[in-house]
């Protein structure tokens, strides 16, 4: 394997052993004397930008974002947020803060990626699954620094259509999370295994829409 996905927990450990610029470059340079590159990477899996404080919530990811970039990701997948409102039950009117909150922080993030070609993509959750709802947010913020990451296993447990979504992304699609499953919860199964998804409509939504990212399987 020569390029993969840097995860979660092993940014917090490499966040955990000192400033994020010089711990990411040699972290770089001792993958790339193995062979080894990381054009994506799993932001802060539990990270929330919807939720109180926002503004540690925000500082934290901008940490995040300067170690990858120190290791060469591109392309760092996040959770759109939201989680913790949507599992609390608030009351009607939370959607309308939970997007303002969504864009706010977004727009926050990609200020301080200004000038790198770095790119934020977001992931397609349960509480956001459908390509629309992340373009809101991409468009409402308005910055090249925010794409998006197709989870085809999230899709799958809504009985998303896998082709539709691509094309709606379109250009906007710069990472993905291969994983298949049988629609009842995520199982992270490899591709063309026993799981549902439709693998054919993955693949012709990637080559309608030139998808040149990273085929990364979130497989254990």
């Amino acid at each position: 394997w020569m390029h993969l996905e840097l995860s979660d927990e092993h940014g917090a450990a490499l966040l955990g052993r000192g400033r994020p610029g010089s711990v990411g470059e040699a972290f770089r340079r001792l993958a790339e004397d193995q062979g080894v590159r990381f054009p994506q990477g799993h932001l802060k899996l539990d990270a929330d930008v919807t939720a109180s404080p926002r503004e540690t919530t925000i500082s934290t990811l901008e940490r995040w974002l300067d170690l990858f970039m120190a290791v060469g990701v591109r392309c760092g997948v996040i959770h759109p947020g939201g989680k913790a409102a949507a599992s609390a039950g608030e009351e009607a009117g939370a959607a309308g803060r939970v997007k303002e909150e969504r864009i706010g922080a977004f727009a926050a993030l990609c200020e301080h990626l200004r000038g790198t070609d770095f790119t934020i993509c977001l992931e397609n959750v349960p509480n956001a699954p459908a390509a629309e709802d992340l373009l809101q947010i991409i468009d409402a913020v308005g910055s090249p620094a925010l794409g998006i990451c197709l989870d085809t296993g999230h899709l799958n447990l809504v009985s998303g259509d896998q082709l539709a979504f691509i094309e709606s992304a379109g250009s906007r699609l710069r990472a993905l999370h291969l994983a298949d499953n049988d629609g009842t919860r995520d199982q992270h199964q490899i591709p063309f295994g026993l799981g549902t998804v439709d693998w054919e409509a993955v693949c012709l939504g990637l080559a309608r829409v030139r998808y040149g990212g990273l085929l990364n399987f979130e497989i254990p």
